[in-house]
């Protein structure tokens, strides 16, 4: 029977430790040995991860794919909190590891929290004065609902009133 792995991400900010690289590596030695199995990686650094922790010779045959969340088309449904004309944009911010995924002075071009929600904030407000369009900042766990707080800090009035939803947080 196939397997297919797709548009899995490879992030280990968590930390990983040595037996579980050596058991991954097993893992994919297994599944490399069959022709019915196909494995992609996310564009959005997955791929190169997996080469720094298990070795390049593991990522040979691995593609490298957009996320499918790009190109989900959502149903003809309203809400009553978006509006019914314009366009729509779904914003996820993560803030589980924030000094992780913001530091200033680390390889990688990273930059500072602040520095970053206010970049996006003069992005978004710049698109609302150029369009009709609405963001809604979509929350993972409830542990991001103080970053998008920042980031409506950073986007101010009028545009956070009335250009901005927070899709509600379900807990797991």
């Amino acid at each position: 029977m196939p397997i297919v792995f797709h548009a899995l991400g490879f992030d280990v900010s968590y930390g990983i430790r040595n037996e579980r690289t050596e058991k991954f590596r097993q893992f994919l030695r297994r599944l490399r040995e069959r022709p019915d199995v196909l494995i992609s990686l996310r564009n959005d650094g997955s791929l190169d991860t997996l080469r720094r922790v298990v070795g390049e010779e593991f990522a040979v045959g691995i593609d490298k794919v957009p996320d499918g969340g790009f190109f989900t088309v959502p149903a003809g449904e309203s809400h009553v909190e978006l509006p019914a004309s314009g366009r729509c944009v779904a914003i996820n911010l993560a803030a589980d590891r924030v000094e992780y995924r913001f530091q200033e002075d680390a390889p990688g071009s990273r930059v500072h929290c602040d520095a970053f929600l206010a970049r996006l904030a003069g992005v978004l407000n710049a698109r609302f004065r150029a369009e009709d369009i609405h963001a809604v900042l979509v929350p993972h766990i409830p542990e991001d609902l103080w970053i998008l707080h920042r980031l409506l800090d950073k986007i101010g009035p009028p545009f956070c009133r009335r250009r901005v939803t927070v899709a509600p947080v379900h807990p797991r």
